[in-house]
């Protein structure tokens, strides 16, 4: 298996026509800032795989995780969301065939990962999200819970396979626990595996030395009302990206 190209994706879930809002330009400029040795591109729908364009029309949020599994899986490299600031440069991933980060408790983010070409976890997220895409189209189905959304294409079903593909609970390994100073500069992979802990990635305070995830802080998505029970309806303006 290949290593790790250093090539970043930032997918927004929309066309080049509706404007990316100017944090994520913001958080794009400061990934080139602080690490300048990376490629860096923007993908859109017009940039990214046609042939998934209906799942674009029926769900924006949906295609934005199948384009995620896709792009890594075909081309290698660094997925991010476009709301992560970052503010420190990337570990060295030498060694590391699959980069992702996580909480103590064990839940894998799929808002920030990076793989070699080919890696057979980014199939399997792959093959499984178009076929939930595919099979809720086929039953004529226009909108579902958060959950569903979860468990069907998005980060619930990243965490499930990342341990069926890997074998790692996520949440016993050393990296788990390594602070930056820990870490030196660099990942310290198991099994090919580097890992990016809750440290430093996700809280927004001082402990932080890589940069926020700034989808409340957490990897657990609520409404503007703090329901966990987030409907989505298909092709609506609020599905514009994730």
């Amino acid at each position: 298996m290949y290593n790790i190209p250093k090539k970043a994706y930032f997918v927004f879930g929309e066309h080049k026509t509706n404007p990316m809002p100017d944090y994520g330009h913001a958080n794009i400029r400061d990934f080139n800032i602080h690490n300048p040795d990376w490629k860096v591109e923007f993908v859109t729908l017009d940039d990214f795989n046609p042939e998934h364009a209906d799942i674009f029309e029926w769900n924006k949020l949906a295609w934005s995780q199948v384009a995620r599994y896709e792009l890594i899986y075909k081309l290698g490299g660094l997925y991010s969301d476009i709301d992560i600031e970052y503010y420190s440069p990337l570990p060295d991933m030498h060694g590391c065939q699959l980069v992702v980060a996580c909480e103590k408790h064990g839940s894998v983010s799929d808002a920030f990962f990076a793989a070699s070409p080919g890696h057979p976890l980014l199939k399997e997220c792959l093959d499984v999200s178009v076929n939930w895409c595919r099979r809720k189209m086929g039953m004529g189905v226009r909108s579902f819970t958060t959950e569903d959304l979860f468990n069907g294409c998005g980060v619930s079903l990243f965490k499930r396979l990342a341990k069926q593909v890997t074998g790692l609970s996520f949440s016993q390994e050393p990296q788990i626990h390594m602070t930056c100073d820990d870490f030196g500069g660099k990942f310290h992979p198991e099994k090919g595996v580097g890992i990016l802990p809750f440290e430093a990635l996700c809280r927004q305070n001082g402990a932080n030395w890589l940069g926020w995830h700034k989808c409340v802080g957490t990897w657990r998505p609520k409404t503007e009302a703090g329901e966990n029970d987030m409907r989505m309806e298909a092709c609506l303006p609020a599905n514009l990206n994730t």
